[in-house]
């Protein structure tokens, strides 16, 4: 008999686990994250399962962190821009009017709204210093960026909430997947369109065209006082 020759230990290879056992695992999981971060080390199998859901769902607020959650976000995104595929859902919550002074933001919606794989889409204004109107107060390039992401072909839920009513509802047109919009006004906000400023009034949106074959509208909800 011929001696076998030596086969190296980093050579022999485990058989994978089955894919679908895979998923089913993790799905199991999908609401605990830091369980989630650990199985992704486990082995290569876990990693993408555990990164879709990890990034399905981002939420982005002040905290008061230096860098911001944004900024770091934006990085991590940046650097490993396949990650991005995994997005579907951003909740953004302005509180402290973070939106309006982070130059990180406008750039994370726009490389979120290259991918088109959102599904659903939160805004809470949430002003600190009071109400913050649309558009004059807000930046142009955060304006452009939300417009572009509500421009993204798969986005099927929008929620609004804390906007002042010069919100360009208008812009809402150009969701062609849209069925669920949820529209809370600014309670803190008494300005009316006949007190606008004319800046405000005068605004020109975007052109756009819409689809005629977008899908009807299942759900509206629509309030001019945000609970």
């Amino acid at each position: 008999m011929e001696p076998q020759p030596n086969v190296p230990f980093h050579s022999v290879r485990k058989p994978d686990i089955p894919l679908d056992i895979v998923h089913g695992i993790v799905h199991e999981m999908c609401n605990d994250p830091s369980t989630l971060k650990q199985w992704s080390t486990i082995s290569h199998s876990f990693l993408t399962p555990c990164r879709k859901h990890l990034f399905s769902t981002i939420h982005l607020n002040s905290r008061r962190a230096n860098p911001s959650p944004c900024a770091r976000l934006y990085e991590i995104l940046h650097h490993n821009p396949q990650l991005l595929h995994n997005i579907r859902t951003p909740h953004v919550t302005n509180d402290q009017d973070w939106t309006l002074k982070e130059t990180s933001f406008p750039k994370l919606l726009e490389i979120i709204a290259d991918q088109g794989t959102l599904s659903e889409f939160s805004f809470n204004m949430m002003s600190w210093c009071g109400s913050t109107h649309w558009p004059t107060s807000f930046p142009g390039t955060c304006r452009s960026a939300v417009y572009k992401l509500l421009r993204t072909p798969n986005l099927e839920t929008v929620r609004l909430y804390n906007f002042c009513l010069l919100f360009p509802m208008e812009a809402i047109g150009a969701c062609s997947s849209l069925r669920h919009l949820e529209y809370f006004g600014d309670k803190a906000c008494y300005q009316s369109v006949s007190a606008a400023s004319p800046e405000d009034r005068s605004y020109a949106l975007p052109s756009y065209t819409p689809d005629p074959r977008r899908p009807a509208i299942e759900s509206l909800t629509f309030n001019n006082d945000a609970s």
